[in-house]
């Protein structure tokens, strides 16, 4: 739409249009569910999350745009859409931890589930990715327009994992938990490129001490999940770490060998050095310690 918006934000026709309309459905369902819960009260509870869903879309993209729709899609109202629908898709998967649970629930959280996914996907990670795509993400550091990007939509899976695992959802919980760990290794990579290229991370080279930024990160990445995995014994997060471990590896033999020069090959090697030795004895000391003996 081309057309400007009259009135402020949240105080303009989309209340009216999109807003009430949300109320109304909601209201007519509590009232039909005194006599009878049927698939007339299915009909309006659905209505009603289609309704929200489509107020907090229309809203995001009235307060991005200043009172106006313009073609096109930015990082910002796709992360601030993404954030919401995962919002949505959370309460009420958390609504579904009743003894009977309302159908529009059940079935509306898998749906914006998907679509946030699809769109983080699609999104997020390929078609508005910072690297590429001329965007400026501010010059603060961590609070930027990567920690909506990334960092909100990282927080919002893990909660989504930990809710399904209560729940006994295994299938969501996996795909929420490596979901989570796949956009909090993107968000750490961005925000180094952040450190050394500023706002536009699509310009300037990368140097010597930004590739070895991005192997001291991921080592200090995959250490941190291994710790978590310890004290919470965890094997699918131990297996993430050990990933993360090999991806590194990998780097500092593939590239750092032949890419890096001076201080900083020796630096890389280094670190890597003592991160295996210090995860071989985390193994040997946590992992897989000797059971104390059997008491008679």
């Amino acid at each position: 739409f081309d057309y400007r918006l009259a009135g402020s934000p949240g105080l303009n026709w989309m209340f009216y249009g999109y807003g009430v309309p949300t109320l109304a459905f909601w209201a007519a369902a509590r009232l039909f569910r005194r006599h009878a819960d049927d698939r007339l009260v299915l009909a309006l509870e659905s209505g009603a999350l289609v309704f929200l869903t489509l107020f907090a879309t229309t809203e995001i993209a009235d307060i991005v745009h200043g009172g106006q729709f313009l073609p096109g899609d930015g990082l910002l109202e796709t992360s601030l859409r993404s954030i919401a629908w995962a919002s949505i898709a959370g309460a009420l998967l958390y609504q579904c931890r009743a003894e009977r649970p309302r159908m529009a629930a059940v079935w509306g959280w898998r749906v914006l589930a998907a679509l946030t996914a699809a769109q983080v996907i699609l999104l997020h990670l390929l078609g508005l990715n910072p690297l590429w795509n001329r965007e400026t993400v501010g010059a603060w550091p961590l609070l930027n327009l990567l920690l909506l990007a990334y960092g909100a939509p990282t927080a919002m899976a893990l909660l989504i994992h930990r809710e399904a695992r209560k729940q006994g959802l295994p299938l969501l919980s996996r795909i929420a938990g490596i979901g989570a760990l796949v956009l909090a290794f993107i968000w750490l990579s961005l925000e180094i490129r952040h450190a050394f290229h500023g706002t536009r991370l699509d310009l300037g080279w990368t140097s010597d001490a930004e590739w070895y930024a991005y192997s001291g990160a991921w080592l200090a990445y995959a250490l941190a999940l291994l710790a978590v995995a310890i004290r919470w014994p965890d094997i699918a997060l131990r297996h993430a770490a050990l990933a993360v471990l090999m991806l590194t590896v990998l780097k500092v033999f593939l590239f750092d060998a032949a890419g890096l020069g001076g201080l900083y090959r020796v630096a890389s090697f280094l670190g890597l050095a003592l991160s295996l030795f210090g995860i071989g004895w985390l193994y040997g000391r946590f992992v897989f310690a000797p059971k104390p003996p059997e008491s008679a």
